[in-house]
């Protein structure tokens, strides 16, 4: 049986004490460059206010990443990340977690200007950018390649300014926000730049993700995992020569009449990447929209309703979820006859023909085309009630929705609604007594004229 002597014990004993001490000195130390890093870009910043609100989620970061080599962070607040479960074929991704480093670790950026951080979509962090800053990466043969996709969250305080998501060289291939617009501009094989722009408006002050793929032949733009446009473009350049720019900064940021000041608001990016290919649209959707509703989502609000012929109009309201109001979407809305007879033009006043309107229509067909805009979740139809001078029934009409063509948007229940007109005019009614009296007996009729 071995035995430990007392100086052996007390040599043990130092050792871990020295083990322990250099430990909690080293991060000591770390804890002390880190923060002199950030209070050193504060110091330079133009704006001291936007700085130490950059740089303090730098901090809180860099701090959590020391206690998390520690094994002292907490790990509820981890999330997950983009970069280690993104699809395959990716060229660079930059994460934003406090850093500007290629998470491959091949092509690694750079901050020119101010550098920022905050909270982010993925991860710890995301980018933010003042305006007059952006990160280099410099050129690689990875980043050229032939099929190409470019993809990012982005949250832009005023999405109506310039924002560069992912540049290369001179507009190789560029996919930015412009007026509130997704842009992808890309040099087909001959050298000549095209841009593909959505119709899609880029809501501000909340994280939207964008996509751009190019296969060599057809581009495809995404917002929130759907696409929004598409074209054909010969080819891909490939030899570029140029640095990659992540966020806008300097001269590669339009300027309204020469302030930049003008278009610096706050601008966040987080999990920017490069991908070698095409990905497909089912997995830009894996991406940009995982918890996108699965069901129908678009719909009028009740089955049916009665109006008094007298009341002038009828409304009928269409609603969408708002999980899919990143897109527009067109619907077909049509007016079908049942008792009621369908007139056609603008107003009652002059129905053709004359007194047998019974509710207008633009079109002699019925049908009109619906338009959500983005952000939209409500759409409201009126329709002119024609109120005549003639007693009759009730009288119905149906409106059907049909024809849904729009991003994540599919038709639910109840897609038709059934309009019952009341029929309000006064019936007068005639009766006599006695039926008939015998001539020259001198009895009298009576002739009753009644109102209801």
């Amino acid at each position: 049986m071995s035995s430990t002597s007392p100086r052996q014990g007390l040599s043990n004993t130092l050792r871990s004490t020295k083990t322990r001490f250099v430990a909690v000195f080293a991060f000591v130390i770390l804890t002390a460059v880190f923060s002199a890093n950030a209070l050193t870009a504060n110091a330079t910043a133009a704006n001291a206010d936007t700085a130490v609100t950059q740089e303090s989620g730098f901090i809180a970061s860099s701090f959590n990443n020391i206690l998390s080599y520690f094994g002292l962070a907490n790990p509820a607040a981890d999330k997950a990340n983009g970069c280690d479960t993104a699809p395959a074929g990716v060229v660079a991704c930059y994460r934003g977690d406090n850093d500007a480093t290629d998470a491959n670790g091949v092509n690694n950026g750079e901050w020119v200007g101010t550098y920022g951080y905050a909270e982010g979509k993925v991860g710890t962090g995301a980018f933010s950018f003042d305006g007059n800053s952006h990160i280099e990466v410099a050129n690689s043969f990875g980043l050229n390649p032939a099929n190409i996709t470019v993809d990012g969250w982005v949250n832009l305080a005023d999405a109506r300014s310039f924002f560069d998501v992912a540049s290369k060289g001179d507009s190789a291939y560029a996919l930015r926000v412009v007026g509130q617009k997704l842009q992808f501009t890309s040099r087909n094989a001959k050298g000549e730049a095209e841009t593909l722009v959505s119709g899609e408006l880029i809501r501000a002050n909340t994280w939207v993700h964008v996509a751009a793929t190019h296969d060599g032949t057809a581009r495809r733009l995404y917002v929130n995992g759907y696409e929004v446009a598409n074209d054909v473009q010969d080819g891909l350049q490939t030899t570029d020569m140029g640095v990659l720019r992540i966020g806008t900064g300097g001269i590669f940021a339009p300027t309204k009449g020469g302030d930049k000041s003008d278009i610096s608001s706050a601008r966040l990016a987080d999990e920017v990447r490069i991908f070698g290919r095409a990905l497909s649209a089912d997995e830009i959707k894996e991406i940009g929209a995982p918890e996108a509703p699965q069901g129908p989502n678009i719909r009028f609000t009740a089955a049916a309703q009665n109006v008094s012929e007298s009341g002038g109009n009828v409304n009928l309201t269409i609603t969408r979820d708002s999980a899919v109001a990143v897109a527009t979407v067109d619907l077909d809305f049509t007016t079908n006859p049942g008792t009621a007879v369908r007139g056609i033009g603008s107003s009652c006043s002059n129905p053709n023909p004359p007194g047998t309107d019974d509710y207008l229509s633009p079109t002699a067909a019925g049908s009109q085309t619906v338009n959500f805009a983005v952000g939209e979740t409500s759409k409201t139809i009126g329709i002119e009630v024609c109120n005549d001078t003639v007693p009759e029934n009730t009288e119905t009409f149906v409106a059907t929705l049909s024809n849904v063509t729009g991003a994540g948007s599919t038709l639910g229940a109840p897609s038709t609604h059934t309009v019952s007109i009341i029929d309000d005019d006064t019936t007068v009614t005639l009766t006599r007594n006695p039926a008939s009296v015998i001539e020259n007996s001198g009895n009298s009729i009576s002739y009753t004229v009644t109102r209801s």
